[in-house]
C-alpha cells in the first residue's frame, strides 16, 4: 500500500519497437511524474497525490491495459 506524499516507480517491459504511452487514472489519488526508456523497458514515477484507488494504462497504436491499480492510504 502507498502512503500519500511518496514517489514509486513501476517497471513496465513491452514489446520491441512498440511505443507507449502511459496514463494514471483518478489524478487526484495518483499523478505521473516521469517516465524513461532503457532496454525495452519503461520505468514509470508515479506521486500518491490522495487517498484512494487509481490505475496505471499503457496504451500504443493498436491497444492498450491496465498495467496496475495502486492504493494510497
Amino acid at each position: 500500500m502507498m502512503k500519500k506524499g511518496n514517489y514509486y516507480q513501476y517497471k513496465f517491459t513491452g514489446k520491441a519497437g512498440v511505443s507507449y504511452h502511459f496514463v494514471c487514472a483518478a489524478s487526484g489519488v495518483i499523478q505521473s511524474a516521469s517516465l524513461k526508456q532503457a532496454n525495452g523497458s519503461y520505468y514509470l514515477t508515479i506521486y500518491a497525490a490522495g487517498q484512494g484507488c487509481a490505475g496505471i494504462y499503457a496504451s500504443w497504436e493498436d491497444g492498450s491495459q491496465r498495467v496496475s491499480v495502486v492504493t494510497v492510504q
